[in-house]
Order: C-alpha cells, then sequence, then structure tokens
C-alpha cells in the first residue's frame, strides 16, 4: 500500500503533465489547477480506501479528461488559448527577432487547427504529441481500444497537414 510520502512524490511528479492536459482542454489556468487538485483528491482517497491501481499514472490522466469534459459540459465554453505546452524549448540557441516572430506564428495557426479538431482527436494528438503517451496509455486514459486512438491520430494528423499545405499554397 502506497503511503502518503511516496504519494507525494508521485503525485507532484505528474503534476505538471496533469496541469498542462487540463490548460489545453480548458484554456484557463485556475480552472485546470482545480482539476489537478481534484485529480489528487480523488487518488488520494481511492488509496487511503485501499482501492490502489496498477496503472495510477493512466487512472490520474483518465480522471483528469473525465474533469475537464465535465466542466467543459457544465461551463459550455470553449474558448480561449492553447497552453505553450506545444512550443519547443529544447534548443538552447540564439535566434533572431525574425525567428521568433515565425515560430510564434506557427505555433498559434497549429494551436488553431488543434482547437478545431473533434474532441476526440484533440485528446489523442495532445496525449501522444504533446504528453508523450504511448498507444496503450492513451486508449486507457480515453476509454477506448488502440485502434481507435490509431484512427483518431491519423485523422487529426491528416486534417492538420491538409490545412498547413492549403495555408502555404495560397
Amino acid at each position: 500500500m502506497m503511503n502518503q510520502i511516496s504519494f507525494n512524490t508521485f503525485i507532484l511528479g505528474l503534476r505538471p503533465k496533469l496541469y498542462r492536459f487540463s490548460l489545453s482542454m480548458l484554456k484557463r489556468h485556475e480552472s485546470a489547477e482545480d482539476v489537478v487538485q481534484e485529480v489528487g483528491f480523488r487518488l488520494w482517497k481511492g488509496i487511503r480506501l485501499g482501492q490502489e491501481h496498477p496503472q495510477l499514472e493512466a487512472l490520474a490522466m483518465c480522471t483528469a479528461k473525465n474533469l475537464c469534459i465535465d466542466m467543459l459540459r457544465r461551463n459550455n465554453r470553449r474558448d480561449g488559448y492553447l497552453a505553450e505546452a506545444l512550443m519547443d524549448h529544447k534548443t538552447q540557441t540564439v535566434k533572431t527577432p525574425q525567428i521568433i516572430l515565425e515560430e510564434k506564428d506557427m505555433h498559434a495557426f497549429i494551436c488553431n487547427l488543434i482547437d478545431r479538431l473533434p474532441l476526440q482527436q484533440q485528446m489523442c494528438i495532445r496525449l501522444r504529441d504533446v504528453e508523450g503517451y504511448e498507444l496503450d496509455e492513451i486508449a486507457h486514459i480515453l476509454e477506448c481500444d488502440e485502434g481507435s486512438v490509431r484512427t483518431n491520430l491519423s485523422r487529426a494528423r491528416k486534417r492538420i497537414r491538409e490545412q498547413i499545405l492549403q495555408q502555404w499554397n495560397q
């Protein structure tokens, strides 16, 4: 059975992923924070009741997804902006202002394209390409089979690719 110290270590390590994922769906920092706190509370409550889960991280992400969907349904709004989770901060090179501006424009364009995808495709592409989850983990989180995840990823990527090519050909 997991004790409080190991749970705190686990949840602190998972917090950034939960926050980015929640923010990408809800578009509001406060709402994303609320989801992260609620996920932690629910997991701890389950552990205290002896309901440990073999894939605790996947359970946490699934819980976050469901809470976000509930909030979206309650608020009935999906406007806003995508978190900076899609930004590539891996390179430490000096960039010119022109390159920075072009990257920001492309980032905003791609974020807009992702925001226009159906919700299932949005979640698949964010979990796979932003958070780096494997297909079986995404299937568990979204409560569907791996084939559906592959199909949604393929359709989402194809739609984004088509929109980018269409924009460049104008």
